[in-house]
């Protein structure tokens, strides 16, 4: 059996992953994000890995879109 704890840990980052993931396409897509508020998406715990995928997926969007024609 699984340690629950790992498990946690695991989900928890891939959600915080996601919520990155999906916050930098909204932006990508123009709009405004300023209304949000982060602590509202993830825990203050969570909060540098956020800002690391965030920093992370923002260069991979911004790449696909210099690499459209």
């Amino acid at each position: 059996m699984r340690d629950i704890k790992k498990l946690i840990d695991e989900l928890s980052t891939k959600g915080t992953d996601f919520a990155a993931s999906t916050y930098a396409f909204i932006e990508r897509q123009g709009n405004d994000m300023s209304s949000i508020n982060i602590d509202d998406i993830v825990t203050k715990e969570e909060r540098e890995l956020f800002n690391k995928k965030l920093e992370h997926y923002r260069s991979v969007y911004k790449k696909k879109d210099s690499t459209v024609l």
